[in-house]
This record gives structure tokens, C-alpha cells and sequence, in this order.
């Protein structure tokens, strides 16, 4: 774990997004809430801040940049304006200005995955849809047999999406490139799943656990459970820590990292804060790859790369 600066030189905070290499982690900072205003390479080793670009915001936007992915020397991300499409923007993590590569009519809920591959961009719209365009700019095109998928893990799509109404999530998946499919075992009785590519877990209750896709090798998931949570590399749980026994009411604590094929766990440092008459404990999240386990407390950011644990 590593311990570096929350803040740049000029007092603005510091989001972590995705590892770059071992000791560079690219970052954004923010003009106002959740409005992105450029990106960084930050050194994790000397803290120096290398600017990547700006991040434009047009006029009209009321979904903010997000999805921020990298992919064949560009990073890539997506705003939405109030009555238009998704804009699709790519800029060189050398550094350049940002440029918008492509548009997509959406309802107003915007997309729920970007990535990178094969010189072109592959993204899935929120209402349901997989496109992809070319990374240098142009016309989105459906990708075949995507219509009801969503965007899991390139070249893997599938259904229900991350933000379906329902209480499971990529339980069917297929890769665009094979043709192989998986449908994730749902035995009767069971409910709130979550499913990768190879793994799916349960936090119903005090019965949360996780297994194989087919059903086999199922084992307690320890702690508390987030539909929206994530196994990284099918092997790392981040959790909230509840003490039910002062008063019978369920109590945050902490928050800890779980490596759960040796039952190791760390304390995060992470503690309750006091919201409205009750307590609540921030869950530190990965990054979309699961490689990268980065959060602030105070003036001090917490980064593990948990390729090296």
C-alpha cells in the first residue's frame, strides 16, 4: 500500500481512475461536483502531476464525463447532452486536446461500458445495445446479435446490465469474437446475483457467498455485500464491516479487503462518519480492471495495486 497526496499543489481533489503501469496512476480532477475538468498521469513515486488534457463539458451536458477507460495509447470517455446524444470523447495519454469521435442517441440514462480494441471503441447503451466505432472518429455501428446486451468485460457482452431493474446481473454473457457463451447457474429461491466471466456471487442476507458460473465450488463470501459491489480477479471483496451486537441495530465499523482464496483480510482504515441521527462507512471501490484499489482519507490517498499482494 502506498500513501501519497489527495490533493495537487492548488488544494483541488485528486479521483483516481485506473493504473497506467506500476507507478504511474491515471487520475481527474473536478470543477464542481462530479464535473470533470482534466486528467492526469500521476506519479505515484515523486507525486508530480503530468497534465493529459482538458476535459471539454459543452454547453447542454447534464450527464458529466465518466467511463473513463485507455486503450492503444489513447484515453477514452463519454458525456451526454440534456436533449441529444451520448458524445464519445478520446484524447493521447502523451498528452493533446480532447476530441469528440462519435455520437449516439440514447433515452437519457446514457451508456454503462467503454473499451478500447482493435483501433475502434465498443460501448453499450443503458437501455440495452452494443456499437462500436472506429477510435479515430466516426459513425457507431451495432455489433452483431448486441441488441440485448450490455457491456461487460471486451469481448464479452451480456444481459441483464449492471443497471437493469432486476436483481441479477450477467447471468447470460457471450464474446463477440468466439461465439462461446455462458449462462450462470440460478438455482430456485436464489436472488440478488452478480456475474463476471468466470465467477457470480449472492449478498442475500447472512447467506452471501460466490461460486463458478456452473454452479460448482460455492463458498461463504465473508462480510457485507453490494449488488453493485465486484470480485477482483475473482479473488479480492471489499467490505463493509457491521457490529450488530450493542444494540441490536446494524452498526458500520470499517471497511475491509478480503483475499479470499487465502482468508487473509486487511483493515482499509476506513471508519464510520456521522450522517443525519445514524453512522455511515464509505466502501472503498475497484477500478474497472480490479487491479487498482485507490481511496481518500483526509489529505492522504491510499493506493494498492493488488498485482503485487
Amino acid at each position: 500500500m502506498l500513501k501519497v497526496p489527495a490533493r495537487t499543489p492548488d488544494e483541488r481533489g485528486i479521483r483516481p481512475i485506473l493504473l497506467l503501469d506500476g507507478r504511474t496512476m491515471l487520475v481527474t480532477t473536478w470543477s464542481s461536483f462530479e464535473k470533470t475538468d482534466a486528467i492526469y498521469a500521476y506519479d505515484l513515486t515523486t507525486h508530480d502531476l503530468r497534465k493529459i488534457t482538458d476535459v471539454p463539458t459543452p454547453k447542454g451536458t447534464t450527464l458529466f464525463a465518466g467511463d473513463f477507460t485507455i486503450g492503444e495509447g489513447q484515453v477514452v470517455w463519454w458525456t451526454r447532452l440534456k436533449r441529444g446524444p451520448a458524445q464519445i470523447w478520446a484524447a493521447p495519454l502523451d498528452g493533446g486536446q480532447a476530441r469528440a469521435i462519435g455520437t449516439q442517441q440514447t433515452d437519457g440514462s446514457g451508456l454503462d461500458g467503454v473499451e478500447v480494441s482493435g483501433g475502434r471503441v465498443a460501448f453499450s447503451a443503458r437501455a440495452d445495445g452494443i456499437y462500436s466505432l472506429p477510435l479515430a472518429g466516426g459513425r457507431p455501428e451495432p455489433v452483431e446479435g448486441g441488441a440485448p446486451m450490455h457491456l461487460l468485460r471486451w469481448p464479452w457482452i451480456g444481459t441483464p446490465g449492471r443497471f437493469s431493474h432486476g436483481s441479477t446481473t450477467f447471468t447470460e454473457i457471450r464474446n463477440v469474437e468466439t461465439g462461446q457463451t455462458s449462462e450462470a447457474m440460478i438455482r430456485d429461491g436464489e436472488r440478488f446475483m452478480s456475474c463476471d466471466v468466470d465467477i457470480c456471487w449472492s449478498g442475500r442476507e447472512d447467506r452471501a457467498f460466490y461460486r463458478l458460473r456452473d454452479g460448482s465450488d460455492k463458498r461463504p463470501l465473508p462480510g457485507n455485500v453490494s449488488r453493485m459491489g465486484q470480485i477482483a480477479r475473482n479473488r479480492f471483496h471489499v467490505s463493509s464491516l457491521i457490529d450488530r451486537t450493542r444494540t441490536g441495530i446494524d452498526q458500520f465499523v470499517a471497511a475491509a479487503l478480503y483475499d479470499l482464496p487465502t482468508g487473509r483480510v486487511g483493515d482499509l482504515g476506513v471508519r464510520p462518519r456521522k450522517n443525519g441521527e445514524g453512522f455511515s462507512c464509505d466502501r472503498p471501490g475497484f477500478d474497472r480492471t480490479g487491479r487498482l484499489l485507490a481511496y481518500s482519507i483526509g489529505e492522504q490517498m491510499y493506493v494498492i495495486d493488488l498485482d503485487k499482494l
